[in-house]
């Protein structure tokens, strides 16, 4: 048995993406699978086409965006009203709709995150206060 690869398509979110297949294959019986490691491995080739494609960010800058505005990921769920675990989600690897990832994109600009936080009615006013005055210490570094 050896691992083999080929050409393959996937339709990820009503999208045709090619991508290289690995699987199994028996020399003995000619039969072909795979294993959950390599079918995980096989989606997650189509999943960064799909973030490529639309500029969604990665598990790893989504995580560091958060961490420049220290907050938890469950707080910024609430700012960007997602539904309460969603960043957190995004962070540990699940692939944002395109609005959502055109969200979390847009927070890697303070003076836009500034705004959002703003609009954001389900904070406090001790939170949003405290919150905008952190960003803006940011704000100032910056420029």
């Amino acid at each position: 048995m050896s691992v083999a690869k080929r050409e393959s398509s996937l339709t990820f979110r009503k999208e045709q993406f090619l991508f290289v297949s690995q699987f199994y294959h028996c020399y003995d019986s000619g039969e072909e699978f795979t294993s959950t490691e390599l079918d995980e491995s096989n989606l997650l080739q189509v999943e960064n086409q799909y973030r490529e494609r639309y500029n969604i960010p990665f598990p790893s800058e989504i995580r560091c965006i958060r961490q420049t505005y220290q907050l938890s990921a469950e707080k910024v769920s609430e700012i960007l009203g997602f539904e309460s675990k969603s960043y957190g989600n995004y962070e540990n690897g699940e692939v944002p709709s395109i609005s959502n990832g055109k969200l979390i994109r847009k927070m890697k600009d303070t003076r836009k995150f500034r705004g959002m936080i703003e609009l954001c009615e389900s904070l406090t006013l001790i939170e949003k206060t405290a919150l905008l005055s952190h960003l803006d210490d940011i704000i100032m570094k910056d420029d």
